[in-house]
């Protein structure tokens, strides 16, 4: 089912929503800290990996005027960044930090870029310069939990990825995608990659060689970006025929219901049955059944939200038949959906420029058509 033009739409009502993650460069002061004291223990002596990199940073932010040039060259030197972390050691601790620091400040200027209409072809551009830094081997590797990677220079991969998700996430609410960005399957790796990295931080009780070093945070960005990722019903494709619905499905059953993770794995499993191609691969590894029986079984676990959308997912994975058979069980669900349609429609008229409520009413209007076919909404 295409509805990329409703996704557009809705897309532009989010623009203007402010980004509640973390950025992830605050996280990072605790670890140099923690670093710099083991590396005081052992040597006195500066490192040098990150030395040239740490100059070529401070020169492109001298020069503020130029935004687009600045994140553009900010991308590349990230790149050769990831190429060398393997060479560093606990002395090149404070020169990555301080890489990392002015990436951040250049980057932070495509949170307000993103909002721009007028940017569209930027914001293009930079979406698949990150996924393509993303898609570096090193990081592949570490989302995988290679156990040949340091633990350090697994911190310093987190820090990376940590901050190219929260970038990616942003501007995926506006990215135009266009007909060769729908057919490319240059990603999946990465993607994999992400899918097994939530898998194994759910269950990692079955890694014994060397712990896991991802943490919550980041599967919290993971999962934040595949569901915005995901919210583009026109890419959900990327997602369909490489193993990773089968993956999310299994993440399902391992994650706490009541957790945020699984509020994050709900959504993407309700945006890819709103595909037509990704309700049969959800249908095919008994997506369908998993669901009901989360919702038979284990309804004290689920919030509103959460018993909403897992409903509202069970509807458009189920035939006409089904629907009709459990009439009782939809007609709540419609009742509910339209409820919250008309409180989103009150407070929207009650609030002129509030583009969240309106984002929401388009929303549900469209759910409501899809799943029970009410063509006059």
């Amino acid at each position: 089912m295409s509805e990329d033009q409703n996704c557009e739409i809705i897309s532009s009502c989010d623009n203007d929503e402010e980004d509640e993650m973390e950025p992830a460069i605050q996280v990072f002061n605790n670890f140099e800290d923690k670093m710099c004291m083991e590396k005081n223990e052992q040597t006195s002596t500066s490192g040098v990996v990150f030395q040239k990199l740490l100059c070529e940073f401070q020169e492109v932010h001298k020069n503020e005027d130029d935004h687009q040039n600045c994140i553009r060259q900010g991308i590349l030197l990230c790149g050769e960044m990831i190429e060398i972390v393997e060479k560093a050691t606990i002395a090149d601790v404070a020169d990555f930090h301080n890489c990392l620091k002015l990436l951040y400040q250049e980057l932070s200027t495509f949170r307000s870029i993103a909002r721009v209409q007028s940017e569209k072809l930027f914001i293009h551009e930079i979406f698949f310069a990150l996924l393509d830094l993303f898609s570096k081997s090193q990081i592949c590797s570490y989302l995988n939990n290679d156990q040949h990677t340091t633990f350090l220079h697994k911190e310093f991969y987190k820090r990376l990825t940590n901050l190219f998700l929260d970038l990616a996430s942003t501007a995926t609410r506006s990215v135009p995608f266009i007909g060769n960005d729908i057919g490319t399957r240059k990603y999946t790796d990465i993607l994999c990659a992400m899918g097994n990295g939530v898998k194994c931080d759910l269950q990692p009780s079955t890694w014994t060689i060397q712990p896991i070093t991802h943490d919550y945070q980041t599967i919290e960005y993971i999962l934040a970006f595949l569901w915005s990722l995901t919210d583009r019903t026109i890419i959900v494709p990327w997602f369909l025929d490489i193993g990773f619905v089968k993956t999310m499905l299994e993440c399902l059953k391992i994650a706490d219901l009541s957790s945020n993770q699984a509020d994050n794995i709900i959504g993407f499993i309700y945006n890819i049955s709103r595909h037509d191609d990704g309700a049969d691969e959800l249908r095919k590894f008994d997506g369908l059944l998993m669901l009901k029986n989360i919702q038979n079984n284990d309804a004290e676990k689920l919030d509103a939200d959460k018993g909403l959308t897992i409903s509202m997912a069970i509807a458009l994975l189920s035939t006409s038949e089904q629907i009709r058979s459990d009439n009782k069980r939809m007609n709540k669900i419609l009742n509910q959906l339209l409820q919250m349609t008309i409180l989103a429609a009150e407070v929207s008229f009650i609030k002129k420029n509030c583009s969240h409520q309106w984002s929401v009413f388009f929303r549900l209007k469209i759910i409501v058509k899809q799943v029970f076919m009410y063509p006059s909404l």
